[in-house]
């Protein structure tokens, strides 16, 4: 009895301390003004994409806070969605982003044989919103997203954090 009651003090007393800083979501970003355009950058990357995998990691996203992507069939989005083999991609990586600068537009990459494409698709799109991994393994920005990733509430709480900087800047 006598260790437990120890351990949840040192628990308690580390938590005080910010221990689970870790966990936490980091964002690269003062401010976001949604809403973000995202489409598929070709028809070609739309037909190898899976236009609902997107749709779904949209909604992810919208769920989170309302009005944030809006689904696109125009090439000239803020974020664009390129689909391709595996090799033509980045090397040693599942799928990437990459922000132009201060999210002015982000391209996706993801591989066509990405098996959980709309959770790959929510986690770059995550990127392209300013997020890093965290170590949170439950989390959609986890280095791996799986099928049961979610958005954070913590991601949630940031989010309605940088559109209120945005819309007061």
């Amino acid at each position: 009895m006598r260790k437990i009651l120890f351990l949840f003090g040192l628990l308690a007393s580390l938590s005080a301390c910010g221990w689970d800083a870790f966990l936490r979501e980091p964002n690269v970003y003062d401010a976001l003004t949604p809403p973000y355009r995202i489409s598929f950058a070709t028809e070609l990357d739309e037909s190898q994409g899976d236009f609902s995998a997107l749709s779904l990691a949209v909604e992810m996203w919208n769920d989170a806070h309302d009005g944030l992507l809006v689904l696109d069939r125009d090439p000239t989005s803020d974020f664009l969605v390129y689909v391709g083999p595996y090799d033509d991609l980045l090397e040693n990586a599942v799928a990437g982003s990459l922000r132009i600068p201060e999210g002015q537009l982000c391209a996706i990459y993801v591989p066509t044989e990405s098996v959980d494409k709309a959770y790959v698709l929510a986690h770059e799109i995550g990127h392209c919103l300013g997020f890093d991994h965290t170590q949170n393994a439950g989390s959609i920005m986890y280095h791996e997203p799986r099928d049961f990733s979610a958005i954070t509430p913590d991601i949630v709480m940031v989010l309605d954090d940088l559109v209120a900087a945005g819309e007061n800047p």
